[in-house]
This record gives structure tokens, C-alpha cells and sequence, in this order.
């Protein structure tokens, strides 16, 4: 007789999902669950990709470069960004209630989701202010401890754009999982 304690478990969008939190009804677990950040997934128009990695770096490293669009023109030239597009940016918070209490003035699908999920969080909107062609270097979002989305227009003219959803993993103090959408 082993005495082991059941977790509630769902396998969705290719990969398992283990509630170890307090117990909760199945109804409260399914408002926790993160629906809203794959609202795209089973749409044909869009493109999907899932992967995973363990990087040997610390993972609020990771959270921090994913949240700082300014790098992506240095670090990742000729795939995500050109260099020749480096340059000043400004960032606008849309909201945050990590480390204040800021509100979005409008609906907020993002906003919605910290709320229903009981996250703290933020969200900010990037800003080329020198850009005649892409001022809008899309927007970056926070969920406590270890989740990040991303939302970047690719092509404004095309309609184009990339939303990844990011968890980062801590596994040890200076290892940690990438698991991306």
C-alpha cells in the first residue's frame, strides 16, 4: 500500500496539466485553467508550434529578456528583428497588479485572465517613438511566477502577427524549462 496523493490532471494542447495546489472543485479548477491563452490553437488561420527546452540559466533571465523587446534587434538579428531597426523604445503600462494597482482604461482579454486566474501580473504596449514604419513593437505580458505572452505584429499591412505564450520553469537555482506555444 503506497500512499501517494492524486493531483487533478488534464491533457490539452500537447502537454499535461497538473493542478498541485490547494484542492479545489472541478468547477473552480476549470476557471484556473488557461483556455484563453490558446484561443488560437485549433484555428486554421494560424499557425502553431510547440517546443520545449532546459537552458542552463536562471529562469527570470529568461522572463526578463522575453519582456524586453529592445534586445531582440541585437540578439536576434535577421530573425526577429534587424539590427538596423535598434533603437530607443518606450513602453506604455496598460496594467499591473504585481507592484501597483493600474487598471486598464479599456476591456482587456489579458487583464481577464489575471483576474479569473487569480494572477499578479503586467502588461505594457512597446513603442519605436523614431520608427516611421513599425512604431507599435506589440505588447508583453506577465502572469506570476514563471509565465509570459507575447504579442507582436509582424506585418501591420498583411495583418500579421505572433502571440507565444512562454512558461518558464525553474528546475534548479540556475537551470530552468522552456516550454512554448
Amino acid at each position: 500500500m503506497y500512499n501517494a496523493k492524486l493531483f487533478p490532471t488534464k491533457e490539452m494542447y500537447k502537454a499535461i496539466w497538473v493542478w498541485i495546489g490547494d484542492d479545489m472543485s472541478e468547477e473552480e479548477l476549470e476557471q484556473r485553467f488557461p483556455y484563453r491563452f490558446f484561443d488560437k490553437y485549433d484555428d486554421k488561420n494560424w499557425a502553431t508550434n510547440f517546443g520545449e527546452r532546459d537552458l542552463n540559466i536562471d529562469h527570470g533571465l529568461m522572463i526578463e529578456n522575453l519582456l524586453d523587446p529592445a534586445h531582440l534587434p541585437f540578439t536576434h538579428a535577421g530573425t526577429l528583428a534587424k539590427r538596423s531597426d535598434a533603437q530607443k523604445m518606450t513602453m506604455k503600462v496598460i496594467w499591473n497588479t504585481a507592484t501597483a494597482a493600474i487598471f486598464p482604461e479599456e476591456e482587456d482579454a489579458n487583464f481577464e485572465i489575471a483576474q479569473s486566474t487569480k494572477s499578479s501580473g503586467f502588461r505594457v504596449r512597446a513603442y519605436r517613438p523614431t520608427s516611421e514604419t513599425k512604431p507599435d513593437a506589440g505588447s508583453f505580458t506577465f502572469y506570476a511566477p514563471c509565465l509570459t505572452v507575447l504579442n507582436i505584429t509582424i506585418n501591420e499591412k498583411k495583418g500579421t502577427q505572433m502571440i507565444q505564450v512562454n512558461w518558464s520553469v525553474p528546475v534548479t537555482p540556475t537551470k530552468m524549462r522552456f516550454i512554448y506555444w
